[in-house]
Order: structure tokens, then sequence, then C-alpha cells
């Protein structure tokens, strides 16, 4: 029973293809995990992970040195082990040009000034150097009450060059289709769930298997279009 729950913990961020029957967040995660490794030779030398909770996305990148980054806030402080750092909403406590990349998944609609936040990486990064972010463009609140925003493509084009940053490349991840398979999937789970470890493992399984599987071979049927997603993958680059 312990490996067993042992690798389904491991489907949560990196899933494998089996990973469907038992990960409620499947087809968003495989997107987002898709993406980062293929962008990941672009990292390397001293990477900073902003708002790194679990650093989940770890070993996927080959870097001399890894800072990870939480954000404390009122009510939310700094109790992650993995973090060396911690973010306050100033200043990051980095001197200028003390880092070569950046990464930052799934957190900047839980940052209320991103204004600031992308300028501070400008200013923490070397010449050239480059950043990851990865934020939903529609999922459900979380994280209450530090879910500040949603962002189109135009509204992070805007941010990042108002920065100093080139944007190298912005991907939609999860079409029209998945968007509402995985939305539909995160209500099953997240109310039709009775309280208990085993049984709420046991019924979003239940969905998992129902839904994934049928959301990935619907999404190839159907006519494609990406107007409606489920997250952005943007890649900066200091100029």
């Amino acid at each position: 029973m312990f490996s067993l729950i042992t690798w389904i913990k491991s489907q949560d961020f990196c899933p494998s293809r089996a990973g469907m029957l038992v990960n409620s967040s499947y087809l968003i995660r495989r997107e987002l995990a898709s993406s980062l490794k293929r962008w990941s030779h672009e990292m390397r030398g001293t990477m900073l992970d902003f708002g790194c909770g679990s650093m989940p996305y770890r070993s996927l990148f080959k870097v001399e040195k890894y800072l990870g980054l939480e954000i404390v806030a009122e009510g939310h402080p700094l109790r992650n082990e993995n973090a060396t750092l911690g973010y306050s909403g100033d200043r990051i406590p980095l001197d200028d040009a003390a880092v070569d990349c950046i990464l930052m998944t799934e957190v900047l609609e839980h940052v209320f000034n991103p204004e600031h936040v992308l300028k501070d990486f400008n200013r923490v990064l070397k010449s050239g150097g480059i950043v990851l972010i990865t934020c939903p463009f529609v999922w459900p609140l979380h994280e209450e009450p530090y879910d500040y925003a949603r962002y189109t493509p135009f509204a992070l084009r805007y941010l990042s060059e108002s920065a100093g940053f080139q944007v190298v490349a912005h991907e939609k991840l999860g079409c029209w289709f998945l968007a509402l398979a995985q939305l539909l999937l995160a209500y099953f789970t997240q109310t039709m769930v009775p309280s208990g470890y085993r049984m709420n493992r046991l019924i979003k399984s239940f969905w998992c298997v129902l839904i994934n599987p049928l959301a990935l071979m619907m999404a190839r049927l159907l006519p494609y279009s990406n107007r409606l997603y489920l997250s952005n993958f943007l890649v900066l680059r200091k100029i």
C-alpha cells in the first residue's frame, strides 16, 4: 500500500501516461511538464525558483545552483523547508545580476503586484538571462484569499515588455475541449468526494479513469481551438 501511495504522489506534477488514472489535474500537469522539459536546456548556472513550493520540477533542470524562494504574507508565513529565501512583496533578497535564470510556475496569479515582481526579476537576472513562467488562464479559485488574477497572452506580453524583457515564446496549454474536460474533472473531484484519505483517493481515481482518457481521445477527434485554454507558458529573455 505504501508503494502505491508513493507512486500516486509521484504522478502529481510530472505524470506518466498511467498517471491519467489517478491524477485529477493530469490534463494540465502533462502540458506543464512537457513544456518545461522542452525548454529546460535553456536554464543553466544559478537558478531562482520563485514561489518554489515543494520544488516539483527541480529534477528537470541541470543547473549549478538551485535557489528556492517562497512568498511570505500575513497568514501565509514561510514554513517551507525547501525554501532558502523569503519574499514579502518588497524586494527579492538577492544582489543585482545574481542569477542566470528564473522559474515561476503557477505563482503569478498569487502576486498582487506583477509589474513590480517582473522588474525585480530583471534586476536580479544577468544580461541575457531566461525566465520561464506558467500561470493559469482558466482555473477554479485556489489558495484563497491569495488568488488575484487570470492573464491573457496580451496582458502577459505587455507586463513582460514593460519590465524590460523580450518575449521569446508564448504557448497556450490545453485546447478548448481539454480545458472544459479538466474543469469538469476539477468540479467532480473537489465537490463530490467524501472525507477520509483512502476514500478520497478512490473516488478521485474513479473520475480520473472516466474522464481523462475520454478527454484525450475526443480532443484528437474534435476540431481544434485554443481560444479557451488552461494555462500560459511564457519564455522571457532579459534584453
